[in-house]
């Protein structure tokens, strides 16, 4: 019986391991493109309330925490291009000022290594 249910748990874990193979590699990344549209992020502050337990003997209690989380502001650019596996995609990436002001709407740009995602926050308890 407990051979059985190891085989079972080795089946299962095998074929959820595969499926999270299948979905990495069939994710896709753009190689280079145009450049198809470009704005800019001013710096935004919000204010959200963190939810927060404290158990103290017999009572619990839930309070909120105020944070601050600051978004600095972003250049962003929309580039339409070539994928790895050669069809046509949409991407929107996060450059430095510097690459912003020099790219121009139809210039061609390799996007390689280039950051598609908005690092560019921090939260502070108060």
């Amino acid at each position: 019986m407990k051979n059985r249910n190891l085989n079972k748990n080795l089946f299962e874990i095998s074929l959820i391991i595969t499926i999270l193979l299948a979905i990495l590699i069939s994710c896709q990344g753009l190689r280079y493109g145009n450049v198809v549209e470009k704005w800019h992020e001013p710096e935004t502050r919000q204010i959200k309330m963190m939810p927060m337990v404290i158990i103290n003997n017999k009572v619990n209690s839930l309070i909120y925490m105020p944070y601050i989380v600051y978004d600095n502001e972003d250049w962003c650019i929309r580039v339409t291009g070539a994928g790895t596996k050669g069809d046509t995609l949409n991407r929107k990436f996060y450059v430095s000022k510097e690459s912003y002001d020099t790219l121009h709407l139809g210039s061609f740009i390799c996007v390689n290594n280039t950051c598609d995602k908005d690092t560019n926050n921090r939260d502070v308890r108060k």
